[in-house]
């Protein structure tokens, strides 16, 4: 679906240049978070989960996007 969706939007993508300008991890303890931050200046953001361990809770490995209100 992904695919069929950036069709519509990019119509010749050997225009456009992908770049990854900074990566990180972040191991957690029992019931570690991330407080809501903005990712500033960046069309794409990614997040990859790479063990959610035995627990299977609504809030294991989720992720929320929230909408941003810009004031100004």
């Amino acid at each position: 679906m992904s695919k069929k969706m950036n069709d519509r939007i990019i119509i010749d993508d050997s225009k456009y240049i992908t770049e990854i300008v900074n990566s990180w991890f972040i191991v957690y303890g029992n019931s570690g978070f991330v407080a809501p931050h903005l990712h500033g200046n960046c069309s794409w953001s990614c997040v990859y989960y790479v063990q959610l361990g035995d627990s299977t809770g609504i809030g294991n490995g989720s992720t929320y996007l929230q909408k941003i209100h810009l004031i100004g």
